[in-house]
């Protein structure tokens, strides 16, 4: 009996409950492989898993032994984070009995673990508590914590660091090099050296070289090989000999006729013999390059490149009539006579040993410091696991391993995999793997199909398991998934090692009827074509031979046309929804500045490196003015910047009156130093010219300079004195960097990568060197040398912009409209432009050191374009599959009449030409007749052929001045919004970027009281009078209130709890004379003196200390910075609400979180309830800002404590 062949669904659950033996799952594009991965996890730990460990004691310690025995491996540590938060939203709903777990209803969840229902939900509550258990990690991390654990045994420092940045590995070999050049350049230096310097191989190659070759984690000992030995040689004249063999007869044909019409092919075929006899001939490596180094050879050489092409001239093909044999031996001759027409045996000969020398000299120095890189983490990790005691002990303590994203691993990857799943003997933990060799885009990076294959003929031959396949797509609607069909089924040609076979996906039941986006004139599937209709200079420019910029400036406007018609027709259509994704970043600037012009927000992913982005180079010469104080070049960039504001125009008389020596001299707060710097600072904003252009916006500049000043005196100061992380949360304070960047566009990713380079600055203070010389080094070479470093992340759908980025990066991601632009762009890729070491399939080494290659590169090379253009296939199919409901492929087409191979293809474009059902025949009417062609046509699948005009972008033609016909009533509308816009701005422009969150109940209260120690930051000082409740000074100013309740704050702040009371009240009155002359003029300290003193001894035994001391364990914070964004729709602050809440704690009798307001208000009693409400706003901000931080359900209680009145009031 035929068995009908298993469905997609029975590879799911095979992939979802097979434990016994390995599972290797391939998921298309939009298959949901996240949902399977964890609804195998879902089901082993509440199945299976659990009753592995069921005796060893209650359900918490179950739950806890279960999820600690699971090891699940991702390329990403964002894929990592997905898949834990995947799996406890799993958990909470096997928990609450929600029947909602994509392709796993409960019922069958429990069948298959053979438990009731409500037994399930009971091991669902217990794993959800400790999902933290689980290690959920990339490889390079799991790597790392293996290591740790066995220092020793993997032979490195016990207190070793990733140099993630490479920063550290780099300053390494700045010092080998430098020790180098001073001995081998000295007069009686090593000549090998001076000789590879004359071979323009300076010690400025040497040093990149070096560091490539540290960061790739080379052995050195592989360069001490014998790269020209005479077994390499005998294999290389054997190699060459091969075509040249093959070329004597056909070129044996040529000279035989003796044609004079031949002409160069006369003397390419002399040279061929000639060649052929050099090569047998010769018993050394420079006899054998020299054969391909005369001139004759380069044009020799030349003209077999046509050959090979197929490009024979006619005598050629009357003379030869059978041109296969010489067209094929050309191609297998060319790229061997290219690499030895650019060989230097000799310099190889030098460069090799030397490397290796220098190679082991910085590979000694970092390990003796304890510095690894992550080439270093795979390695010594494979070689640790090598050990089988190691490779036991770690295996035994798994139960399953999974790895997401298979196909993007390395063959060392690979390899750790091997070695703990499936080397040895004995029980071994359960394995699976998951992931789609159709997506595999990062050759690049070493991702290895090759390795890939033989790993699942590995599997296959040990456990006799086939893959499983999952073709269900769930994201796209038919018409996608058909075009993807009809042009990606044409072009993956499968080859071992190199393509898999091509998967047709299938919409799931969901989308199986969905017609995609059909509305507006718009289509599922476009084609855009971008021909210029006219050859205005009669050179071809039109049609197919269009060049690659003016098609993409036709792209460009078209893009922003067709989106900006699509939110007009739609406005609930999210940006976010739209995507363009591009090949390479190399023309952004033409799509991103088409988009501006059509006022369409849009967030470039990965647009910069990180260490470029404006705002990081802020914030880098900040920390850096704060810790060297010598640094003027640092000094002068945090003065320009944003935060600061100094105008240039008052840079001058800045200089003149000796600012930086001031500063550079300011090492703490120094009040007679400071006055001096702040007198200076004054003296200098009254030469700062009047007539400047613009010196009127910046007006005030010199307050954020006093500001600045005073900020730098305490960071300095307190770097010594503070934690390391206190410290950074202090800068973070006083620089309201983050503040000021919040304000501005995309003001969320800028305050995202600050966040991200205090992190970075944190880590480099509490490194094993630590101080400020790491953390100076770290910045400066990163700033000098722009270490490419993705943009941090805050979540997909935290902005509403279109997102712009490569395919690359779009992987895992999905829109609902994608623009595929610029699709004619090749990639010229330089495959020798970095040193490495690679190993052929054969076992031995190939090198590239400096140019200089061994004799079997080529095989490198060979291997290299082969992937390319099989990477090029795939990263069409990820760019495709992308879109959910339209998908729009744009590119400079290529001539329709011309007939297209897929080998042929260099384009993306040239892919797509090659579709099943041909050229679209209006594609080729167009061609002929672009004059009279139509802007649009439907094929037979139903896609939309567009050909791009240029009057749709209203461009203005450059060489005549005019522009396309404009409509007079269109022009008054735009005209109209655009006064509207101006106004709207202005009003914007007059609202403060930051306000402080007690300054939201300001106005409310201050007719009825006076505040005395409300100091957030950025709150301006209210005008107190006799009714603002002065009960004894009807004539004090709102400073000096201000400053004597910044007293008692200081105080509260102060207040050690485990302390007497009386003593710390003590020992606060001894500091309020100091702390009041740093805030008043000498004048008024005596009077405000006494009052405070008054104030924190009644204080120190009221009730409310004693409240605040009951609190202990449940006490969460006191001082807590805030920093929220605030509602732009309303009035009030653009880009941050900042301030700091005096005291979180949890309620000892509720347990609910409570966030507490000290106020020293003096308020009659009775109306004092009433009074507190004023305080809403600021308790509004303070609430919200904790809730949001804590991500609680519930907004936390807000409570003020009135210290005067002793008295806690809940608002």
């Amino acid at each position: 009996m035929t068995h009908p062949p298993p469905s997609d669904h029975d590879h799911r659950e095979h992939a979802r409950t097979t434990f016994g033996a390995p599972v290797v799952l391939e998921a298309g594009a939009g298959t949901g492989k996240t949902a399977v991965l964890v609804g195998r996890l879902v089901t082993w730990l509440i199945g299976p898993g659990w009753e592995r460990h069921a005796q060893i004691g209650d359900d918490e310690v179950v739950a806890a032994q279960a999820l600690e025995r699971v090891l699940a491996l991702t390329f990403t540590e964002k894929a990592a984070g997905e898949m834990a938060s995947r799996l406890t939203s799993a958990l909470e709903l096997v928990r609450g009995a929600r029947d909602e777990l994509p392709g796993l209803p409960l019922a069958t969840l429990a069948a298959d673990c053979g438990i009731p229902l409500a037994t399930c939900q009971t091991r669902a509550a217990a794993l959800g508590v400790h999902t933290d258990r689980i290690e959920v990690t990339t490889i390079h991390a799991w790597c790392r914590r293996v290591l740790s654990a066995f220092p020793v045994e993997a032979r490195l420092h016990p207190d070793f660091e990733v140099d993630a940045e490479g920063f550290r590995r780099r300053a390494v070999v700045d010092e080998v090099v430098a020790e180098w050049v001073a001995h081998d350049f000295a007069a009686d230096g090593n000549p090998d050296a001076v000789a590879l310097a004359a071979e323009k191989l300076d010690p400025e190659c040497i040093w990149k070289a070096l560091s490539q070759l540290a960061e790739e984690s080379v052995d050195a000992a592989t360069l001490a090989e014998d790269f020209l030995s005479s077994e390499r040689l005998d294999d290389a004249r054997a190699e060459l000999l091969e075509p040249l063999g093959r070329l004597l007869v056909p070129v044996g044909v040529l000279l035989a006729s003796g044609r004079k019409q031949l002409g160069i092919a006369l003397e390419c075929a002399a040279w061929v013999q000639e060649a052929e006899r050099a090569v047998s001939a010769a018993t050394t490596f420079d006899e054998l390059q020299a054969a391909f180094a005369t001139d004759s050879a380069a044009a020799s050489i030349k003209r077999l490149k046509a050959w090979r092409h197929g490009k024979f001239g006619k005598t050629e093909i009357a003379v030869l009539q059978d041109t296969d044999p010489a067209r094929d031996a050309a191609r297998d001759l060319v790229p061997l006579a290219g690499q030895w027409a650019k060989a230097n045996p000799a310099a190889l000969r030098r460069a090799a040993p030397l490397l290796s020398h220098l190679l082991e000299e910085v590979r000694e120095r970092l390990t003796a410091r304890g510095i690894v890189s992550f080439g270093d983490l795979l390695v010594v990790a494979d070689q640790l696991l090598a050990q089988d005691a190691i490779r036991d002990r770690l295996r035994a303590g798994l139960d399953q391993i999974l790895v997401d994203e298979f196909q993007d691993t390395d063959a060392r990857q690979y390899r750790l995999v091997q070695r703990l799943a499936l080397d040895g003997d004995g029980e071994r933990p359960g394995l699976f793997l998951v992931g789609d060799p159709k997506q595999s885009i990062y050759g690049w990076r070493q991702a290895d199909l090759r390795a890939y294959d033989a790993f699942k003929t590995r599997l296959r031959e040990r456990f006799d398991i086939e893959p499983r396949t999952l073709w269900v797509n769930f994201r796209s609607v038919p018409a996608v998934l058909d075009e993807v069909a009809n042009i990606i089924g044409q072009v993956m040609e499968p080859e071992d090692g190199v393509q898999p076979p091509f998967q047709r996906l299938e919409a799931g039941a969901a989308l199986a009827d969905a017609p995609g986006f059909d509305r507006v004139g718009r289509r599922p599937i476009e084609v855009w074509v971008s021909w210029r209709r006219e050859d205005d200079d009669g050179r071809g420019n039109a049609g197919p031979g269009t060049t690659s910029a003016a098609a993409r400036g036709l792209e460009a406007h078209a893009i922003a046309r067709d989106i900006r018609e699509l939110k007009n027709a739609d406005p609930d259509l999210r940006w976010r929804d739209v995507a363009v994704l591009i090949r390479t970043k190399t023309a952004l600037d033409t799509y991103l500045m088409a988009l501006r012009n059509a006022s369409i927000p849009f967030l470039v992913e990965g647009d910069r490196n990180f260490y470029r982005r404006r705002e990081v180079i802020d914030a880098t010469n900040t920390i850096r003015c704060i810790l060297d104080p010598t640094d003027h070049i640092a000094l002068l960039a945090f003065l320009r910047s944003p935060t600061i504001g100094v105008p240039d125009a008052a840079l001058i008389p800045l200089w003149e009156r000796h600012f930086p020596s001031a500063i550079t001299k300011l090492g703490a707060p120094d009040r007679p130093a400071l006055e001096a710097l702040h007198a200076l600072i004054d003296d200098a904003a009254t030469e700062v010219p009047r007539d400047v252009p613009g010196i009127e916006d910046v007006r005030g500049w010199h307050h954020s300079l006093h500001d600045a000043v005073e900020a730098l005196a305490h960071l300095r100061q307190s770097f010594t004195e503070l934690p390391a992380d206190a410290w950074v949360e202090q800068v973070r304070r006083l620089i309201p960097i983050e503040a000021t960047e919040a304000v501005r566009y995309l003001g969320e990713h800028r305050a995202a990568n600050l966040e991200r380079l205090f992190d970075k600055v944190l880590d480099a203070l509490v490194s094993g060197e630590g101080g400020p010389d790491a953390v100076l080094r770290e910045l400066r070479l990163a700033t000098e040398d722009i270490h490419p470093e993705k943009d941090a992340s805050i979540g997909e759908d935290e902005i509403d912009a279109v997102r712009v980025m490569t395919i690359h990066m779009a992987k895992g991601l999905d829109f609902a409209h994608v623009y595929l632009p610029d699709l004619h762009h090749g990639q010229a890729v330089d495959l020798d432009d970095r040193s490495r070491v690679l190993q052929l399939p054969s076992g031995r080494f190939e090198v590239n050191l400096m140019g200089l290659t061994s004799p079997g590169w080529h095989h490198v090379r060979s291997r290299e374009r082969e992937v390319r253009h099989a990477e090029n296939v795939r990263l069409l199919y990820v760019a495709m599959t992308r879109a959910k409901q339209r998908l729009v492929l744009i590119g400079k087409w290529p001539d329709p009449h011309k007939e297209r191979h897929p080998a042929d293809a260099r384009e993306l474009i040239e892919l797509i030409a090659c579709r099943g059902d041909g050229p679209a025949e209006h594609l080729v009417t167009w061609a002929d007749d672009l004059a009279s062609a139509p802007a649009e046509a439907f094929d037979a699948t139903g896609a939309r052929w567009r050909l791009l005009d240029p009057v749709e972008s209203l461009m203005v033609d450059h060489r005549t001045g005019s522009a396309a016909a404009l409509d007079a009533d269109a022009v008054a509308v735009r005209s109209d919004r655009l006064h509207a816009a101006r106004t709207e701005a202005a009003a914007r422009r007059d609202r403060p970027l930051v306000a402080a969150a007690s300054s939201l109940s300001h106005e409310a209260q201050v007719a009825t009281t006076r505040d005395l120690h409300d100091v957030d930051p950025g709150d301006p000082d209210p005008t107190t009078s006799p009714e603002a409740g002065d009960l004894d000074r009807p004539q004090r100013t709102a400073t000096f209130a201000r400053q004597i309740g910044t007293a008692v704050h200081r105080f509260l702040e102060r207040l050690d709890l485990a302390s007497d009371p009386v003593w710390a009240a003590a020992q606060a009155l001894s500091r309020v004379d100091t702390d009041l002359a740093e805030l008043l003029p000498p004048a008024d300290v005596p009077r405000a003196a006494r009052e405070a003193r008054a104030f924190i001894e009644s204080l120190a035994s009221s009730q409310l200390i004693e409240r605040l001391r009951a609190l202990g364990d449940d006490l969460l914070g006191r001082e807590v910075p805030l920093l929220l964004e605030p509602d732009t729709r309303h009035d009030g602050a653009l880009g941050a609400i900042v301030g700091q809440i005096d005291l979180l704690y949890r309620d000892p009798a509720t347990g609910d979180i409570v966030v507490a307001d000290y106020k020293t208000d003096v308020v009659a009693e009775p109306e004092l309830t009433d009074h507190a409400r004023a305080y809403h706003g600021q308790g509004h901000a303070y609430v919200e800002a904790v809730r949001r931080a804590l991500n609680l359900g519930a907004p936390p209680r807000f409570e003020l404590w009135f210290l005067h009145h002793d008295r806690v009031v809940v608002v």
